[in-house]
């Protein structure tokens, strides 16, 4: 249970305090999740969805049913999971066109640096 970490070892804590990239993954999830169960602390929930899909990146590609089968997701928990990974996944898959240029192409834009994708 969280109340039984000290406090700066806890994930919203620990987030605060060095950042998002010193979190495990189960604290990343585990703070999206916010509550566990009865008997299960938010931890243990997080570190067993991950599990199921074999890591972050099976949780980014599992849908709504999918994750219907956790214990403990019921469709609040299941929306907001849903909509967390669908809003991960967009900017990777988006339109985009590069900062300097009206016509991106799908490669290093060498004037910003920045990724780029043909925009149309």
């Amino acid at each position: 249970m969280l109340k039984d970490i000290p406090a700066s070892a806890r994930p919203r804590e620990k987030l605060l305090a060095v950042g998002p990239a010193a979190l495990a993954d189960a604290e990343l999830v585990a703070l999206l999740l916010r509550t566990g169960l009865a008997g299960t602390g938010v931890l243990q929930l997080a570190e067993r969805l991950l599990a199921t899909f074999g890591g972050l990146a099976g949780l980014l590609r599992a849908g709504p049913g999918e994750l219907e089968r956790i214990k403990g997701l019921g469709p609040a928990k299941r929306a907001e999971v849903a909509a967390v990974l669908e809003s991960s996944i967009r900017p990777a898959t988006s339109r985009t066109t590069c900062s300097c240029s009206s016509r991106a192409v799908r490669t290093r834009c060498s004037r910003c640096s920045s990724s780029t994708r043909r925009a149309g």
